[in-house]
């Protein structure tokens, strides 16, 4: 096949036997680079013979669309356009599952807090129940036991240090109880008397929202 040069830049123009331009960019320049036409025929100057020129059309100059997206098409890099859309696939992807584990860490961490709040609510219920009774020693043990055990999960509670959230007044409670326990071990005592005040804060702690 004979080399074509492109008439705008010069270089090689590859494809279809009518294919003028090298690339749409060419075409596109070689057109905006003709003097626009008032579609009106000058008018011949004097003393000048010959017919005049003929009229031109008010659309010369003008890019063909459907020939313009055609070479667009034939030029389009389709490796570039797979890869960006396994790329956005791909991204899409990722953005799902860490959506999934933050829900799953979400629902974790509530099932903790529940957790939690069932476990100290039920031992405050327990220890106002057994408010000024008398307490067997293994009584005694299994609740300081408890009370221990509770604070130490408490002490891990990933809202204890939010303003205003409750875990640190149940913590404190907690302590509050365990003091308790441990006076009647020390003292060797029946059982526990809470003072009104302590028993109001108990009951508050108890009462109170999740």
């Amino acid at each position: 096949m004979p080399f074509r040069e492109c008439p705008q830049c010069g270089d090689e123009v590859v494809g279809r036997a009518d294919k003028v331009f090298c690339s749409p960019s060419c075409k596109s320049l070689h057109f905006r680079a003709q003097p626009a036409s008032t579609g009106v025929a000058p008018t011949a100057r004097a003393g000048r013979s010959g017919p005049a020129p003929a009229p031109v059309s008010p659309l010369a100059g003008t890019e063909p669309a459907e020939e313009l997206a055609e070479e667009e098409l034939e030029e389009l890099d389709v490796d570039a356009v797979v890869k960006e859309w396994f790329a956005k696939r791909d991204e899409e992807r990722l953005a799902g599952l860490k959506r999934e584990e933050e829900e799953a860490a979400q629902a974790k961490r509530a099932k903790l807090l529940r957790k939690l709040f069932d476990l100290h609510s039920q031992l405050v219920a327990d220890f106002l129940e057994w408010d000024g009774a008398v307490l067997e020693y293994e009584e005694v043990t299994d609740l300081r036991n408890e009370l221990k055990d509770a604070a130490a999960r408490y002490r891990a509670h990933p809202l204890l240090d939010q303003v205003g959230h409750p875990a640190a007044e149940r913590l404190a409670t907690l302590y509050l109880m365990w003091d308790k326990v441990k006076e009647v071990e020390t003292h060797d005592l029946e059982g526990f008397d809470l003072t009104n005040k302590e028993r109001e804060r108990l009951l508050a702690a108890l009462l109170g929202g999740q």
